[in-house]
């Protein structure tokens, strides 16, 4: 396992690689117990879930994929294989390598994009759901165009300065400011973490699997009958908001605001985001 490797990989946990809509995806998997799906966020891998994976390992069977693009999985290329729709498909997949006809799933901000893509394309194979910080896509149209263009740009800027530059501005954003309360330490590891990830997997994410590439979702999440949870710091409102938003579109939806939390607040409040995340399998569990 090289360094890179080891900065991705989720602690002790057995990786398979999958083979799946055209990509190949490195899958942690460990403990054992009803199966929990993790998927992280852009610029994220299965280990920078672990504050999260490492509070939910003990009665769960957790399996946790790099997102194409991402970590140790193959770089997509083209919009076919790296949409917001294909990393949904591939998600699937790695469901059905593993035998799992349905799974809790968790999806922090991209990867909650991709859970409740999911959700709305295959409800019948949710146990429940909890979205971190995601939202259900841009309603309008002009809004959602101008993010696809602010995604090329960022895409051509991070081509243009290199991923250093690229990774110290992303961090920089005000939604991750909240982060600096976990420490110098923190913010090395996971500045070392976003450096040691594939420029050209970064380019795809930004250009074809981006908030303003992916069809909204409002209408096809009434579909989703499961436990759902959607989380978002306290300190993010706008995605408070959109939690309180998704949480109206289903029939069995609550909005959680988590306490002294920005847009991580898996990172930020990993326990109490554990406890939510517990709480909703056990509502579904019953």
């Amino acid at each position: 396992m090289t360094r890179s490797d080891e900065l991705f990989a989720l602690g002790d946990a057995a990786t398979t690689r999958v083979r799946a809509g055209g990509v190949e995806l490195a899958v942690d998997r460990r403990g054992t117990g009803p199966p929990v799906l993790v998927l992280h966020g852009f610029t994220g891998s299965a280990g920078a879930m672990a504050p999260l994976c490492d509070r939910l390992t003990r009665g769960h069977h957790l399996v946790v994929p790099d997102l194409a693009g991402h970590g140790r999985s193959s770089v997509p290329s083209s919009p076919g294989e790296g949409s917001v729709a294909a990393l949904a498909a591939q998600v699937l997949s790695v469901l059905d390598v593993f035998s799992l006809e349905a799974a809790h799933l968790v999806g922090y901000s991209m990867g909650g994009r991709v859970a409740l893509t999911v959700a709305a394309a295959a409800p019948h194979r949710l146990r429940s759901l909890v979205t971190i910080g995601a939202t259900g896509g841009i309603t309008d149209p002009a809004r959602r165009a101008e993010r696809r263009r602010a995604d090329a740009a960022r895409a051509d800027r991070l081509l243009a300065e290199g991923i250093e530059a690229f990774v110290d501005a992303w961090m920089a954003l005000p939604l991750f400011a909240g982060e600096a309360r976990l420490g110098p330490g923190h913010l090395r590891r996971a500045r070392e973490r976003r450096l040691a990830q594939r420029v050209e997997g970064l380019v795809a994410a930004l250009r074809w699997a981006g908030t303003g590439t992916m069809a909204p979702l409002d209408e096809a999440l009434a579909r989703v009958s499961v436990p759902a949870t959607f989380v978002a710091g306290a300190e993010d409102t706008r995605f408070v908001a959109e939690a309180e938003r998704l949480a109206a579109r289903v029939a069995h939806g609550r909005a959680v605001a988590v306490p002294d939390a920005g847009h991580a607040a898996h990172l930020e409040r990993p326990d109490l985001v554990a406890e939510v995340v517990r709480s909703t399998i056990a509502g579904a569990e019953v």
